[in-house]
């Protein structure tokens, strides 16, 4: 007799988990931060910055200037407020921090949705309960079925200049 298909659909996704997990691991050092280690000369500080609205994040590595030069992890964690320390050794340090903010890429952008009956404008490229830049006053009943079509979709355009035109548009 054959197996139920609903018996193994959990198991499916166990690969796909352990996936994730293990890229989370990679990207993510967790408090790898040797404590006695102090910085030395020729030291790499990298800072990752992640931007909660789009999901992107940007990284930049910067020799340690002479002032974390000798530094251990108390003093960095002092010196860099707002950074979170996640990995140290003598040659290198990850410092996070996590902004409710869109990256520099996605920030020029807008998308215009339908959102709960009126036409609203998002900053960014994806819609984000946070990133609302204006509910308008253009109702979904009032639009044509070719229009509510794309809005459905998300219409990203680049500026509000654009933004203006895409909402006249619909407006004529």
């Amino acid at each position: 007799m054959a197996e139920p298909a609903h018996r193994w659909a959990g198991v499916a996704g166990i690969p796909a988990l352990l996936l994730v997990l293990l890229l989370w691991w990679w990207a993510f050092p967790q408090a790898k931060v040797h404590t006695e280690v102090t910085l030395q000369p020729g030291a790499t500080i990298t800072y990752r910055t992640e931007y909660r609205w789009c999901g992107h994040h940007s990284t930049i590595s910067v020799p340690a200037g002479s002032t974390l030069v000798g530094a251990d992890a108390s003093r960095i964690r002092e010196l860099l407020p707002g950074w979170h320390l996640r990995y140290m050794d003598a040659s290198s340090v990850l410092l996070v921090r996590s902004v409710e903010a869109l990256c520099p890429e996605d920030a020029p952008y807008r998308t215009v949705v339908l959102r709960e009956g009126r036409v609203a404008v998002y900053y960014g490229r994806r819609p984000h309960e946070e990133a609302i830049k204006e509910i308008t006053h253009l109702r979904e009943e009032d639009l044509l079925d070719a229009d509510k079509a794309r809005l459905r979709q998300g219409v990203v355009v680049r500026g509000d200049q654009e933004v203006r035109r895409l909402l006249e548009g619909l407006i004529d």
